[in-house]
């Protein structure tokens, strides 16, 4: 008897277990189908994967389905059932991981590419020693404001001001930054409302070189503008897409200094990538912006985004589809996030930074990355090196991307490029083309070009006062003007011959020689006027009377500092001593030596002369020399800035 009711009492505790896993199992192969079916549909929503991917995903889902609920059919096995239910639950987890990486990463593109247009942000600045402490404390202030520079934005400002402050403020038109800045200097205003963009382009202007700390903020205004240029929402065969950088911290949509201007030329037929680099310091046109006066293209990037797309289109003669924003802040974030990257240098050299790069191969973080990127005083070809050495980081970046590499990085790319990059590709072009890279699987051939030009100084319109420009080559803006007819008309580019023509374009265009006929520049340029504008309150010009100016009230002390021009934000405030190729009196318009390193300034290096070429030693080190003679003053040239300051 006790055996009977022994094998009745397990029979009951197996039936029970038996319906407990009976159970188990229905509940877990009910959450894997709804889970294997939701997978189907974010595979849809991604709108990334081709067709027979995602049939051939259904298929291996409805299998792994299968096999799990066969497993724990056999409810009598335990060891059946145990093997179905650890696989219904590591698929259910691997597949809403999955799901969960697929929206994050649309989610994130797509807030890439929604952008609220251009944040230009416009600051009131007093002198350092001004009592009043914030807007309110300026309010019966008299304020220099631009006449016509910057027009939509000082009104903006000034509307703004008048409402934080309860009473409409008293204001004087000055006719260019310089002027304002002269003028309150001279306590002929109180205050000044300026973009914030100009003073770090302003610092480094003789006799301004400590201009931010002869200054400070009391209010900062935020003007929102929306670019109202349309895209295309479908893949073409031929796009080209702006890649922009811009030399702030934060985020991305505030308009600031172009320094990294690259056109990339995308051929999706032939599968060939051409990478056009424009050097920051071309002095041309800005349309609708400079009212015919030249300018620095980096300057462009001052009125916002869609002025350097303009200004681009204008150089090249062609139509920019999209662009590419990023700044110091993503630039780092995005190459720390995929675990660096490697790059070839052509030059042995140290840079501003003190950080150090051999010749060859270098793996670099983020922050050696952007030394490497931003560099360009140690180089013969300043600027243009630099747009080489940026397309290179370009081309690692990608590189990165598209390996395995990847895969581990993911979600620290992502967060990287939401808080720091911004774009208007719209996502279904973004899908369209990882589709297509998917189902075809091409080799995508990568090729560098560039344009240049010869350094000299000349008068900006943005400025009002005279700065280190780059006067551009119109043979080498010809010849890219062919590569892109040829990438256009689905012809391979070959990167040696691009190489051996842009050699052959450096040369005549380090001689002064700018176009195919062998025109000069005294046949381009006249500069018999071309001199720094003079200010109503000086007799002097800002040439004559450079770093004579001392605050009344306090003395600045100047700091030697091996760095950059374009500072990041930790070093906006420290003052800077800089070498500028202005000419004297005597003498308003010489050419800076063609094959030093250009940029708004050159830097007083402890360990190299004042001015100078530079070369290389055996090691391979770039090393100064002396610099050649002046050349020449240029003749009249008819399209530069003139001396009336009114017209700045």
């Amino acid at each position: 008897m006790s055996n009977i009711s022994e094998n009745l009492e397990n029979d009951a505790i197996s039936s029970v277990n038996l319906k407990k896993r009976t159970i188990i199992g229905r509940v877990l192969a009910a959450i894997l189908l709804v889970v294997s079916i939701a997978t189907i549909a974010v595979i849809e929503y991604l709108q990334m994967v081709p067709v027979e991917y995602v049939v051939g995903a259904a298929v291996i889902l409805v299998a792994l389905f299968a096999v799990v609920v066969s497993l724990m059919k056999f409810m009598k096995e335990k060891k059946g059932f145990y093997v179905g239910a650890a696989l219904s639950v590591i698929l259910t987890v691997a597949l809403i991981i999955c799901c969960g990486y697929a929206i994050r990463g649309r989610m994130a593109v797509e807030n890439i590419a929604t952008t609220d247009g251009n944040i230009t942000k416009v600051n009131v600045y007093v002198l350092k020693d001004d009592p009043a402490k914030n807007i309110k404390d300026a309010k019966n202030y008299n304020f220099g404001v631009l006449a016509s520079q910057d027009e939509q934005f000082t009104k903006k400002t000034v509307q703004k001001i008048n409402k934080d402050v309860n009473k409409k403020i008293k204001t004087t038109k000055e006719d260019n930054v310089q002027a304002s800045m002269d003028a309150l200097r001279n306590h002929d205003v109180n205050a000044i409302v300026l973009k914030a963009g100009y003073m770090d382009a302003f610092t480094d202007t003789p006799g301004y070189e400590n201009i931010n700390n002869e200054l400070k903020v009391i209010a900062t205004y935020e003007i929102k503008t929306q670019d109202m240029r349309k895209v295309s929402c479908k893949l073409k065969d031929h796009f080209v897409v702006y890649l922009s950088g811009i030399d702030t911290e934060g985020s991305p949509s505030v308009t600031s200094r172009s320094d990294v201007n690259i056109l990339a030329y995308v051929n999706v037929k032939t599968h060939q990538v051409m990478l056009l680099s424009t050097p920051r310091d071309f002095y041309v046109k800005i349309p609708g912006v400079s009212k015919g006066k030249r300018d620095k293209l980096t300057h462009a990037g001052l009125y916002g985004i869609d002025k350097s797309i303009d200004t681009l289109e204008d150089i090249y003669g062609t139509k920019i589809d999209y662009y590419f924003r990023l700044n110091f802040t993503g630039f780092r974030q995005i190459i720390d996030s995929l675990g660096g990257i490697t790059v070839e240098s052509d030059y042995k050299f140290t840079a501003y930074d003190g950080s150090k790069f051999v010749k060859g191969t270098n793996h670099l973080d983020g922050a050696r990355a952007l030394a490497f990127a931003r560099e360009r005083h140690a180089f013969p070809r300043g600027d243009e090196q630099r747009g080489i050495d940026q397309m290179k980081v370009i081309r690692a970046v990608l590189d990165k991307c598209m390996s395995s590499d990847m895969l581990t990085h993911y979600d620290s790319v992502l967060s990287s490029l939401e808080d720091s990059f911004e774009m208007n590709v719209p996502y279904s072009v973004i899908s369209e083309m990882v589709k297509m890279q998917l189902s075809d699987n091409p080799k995508w051939d990568i090729i560098s070009a560039h344009t240049t030009g010869y350094n000299a100084s000349k008068v900006c319109y943005s400025l009002g006062s005279r700065a280190c420009v780059m006067l551009p080559s119109e043979e080498s803006i010809d010849y890219a003007k062919d590569l892109i007819e040829d990438i256009e008309n689905d012809k391979k580019l070959d990167q040696d011959e691009i190489d051996k023509k842009e050699d052959k374009i450096t040369e005549r265009a380090e001689s002064g020689i700018l176009t195919k006929d062998g025109k000069k520049i005294t046949d381009l340029y006249d500069t018999s006027e071309d001199e720094v504008t003079k200010s109503k309150y000086s007799t002097e010009s800002t040439t004559e009377k450079k770093n004579t100016y001392t605050p009344k009230k306090y003395n600045i002390t100047t700091e030697k500092q091996d760095n950059d021009d374009d500072s990041t934000d930790n070093n906006k405030n420290k003052a800077r001593h800089r070498i500028h190729d202005v000419p004297d009196n005597n003498d308003n318009d010489k050419p800076v030596n063609p094959n030093r390193g250009n940029g708004d300034s050159k830097p007083n290096h402890p360990t190299e002369p004042t001015g100078g070429d530079k070369t290389q030693d055996n090691s391979g080190e770039v090393k100064p020399q002396p610099q050649p003679q002046p050349q020449p003053a240029e003749p009249e040239d008819p399209a530069a800035p003139t001396t009336n300051s009114a017209a700045q």
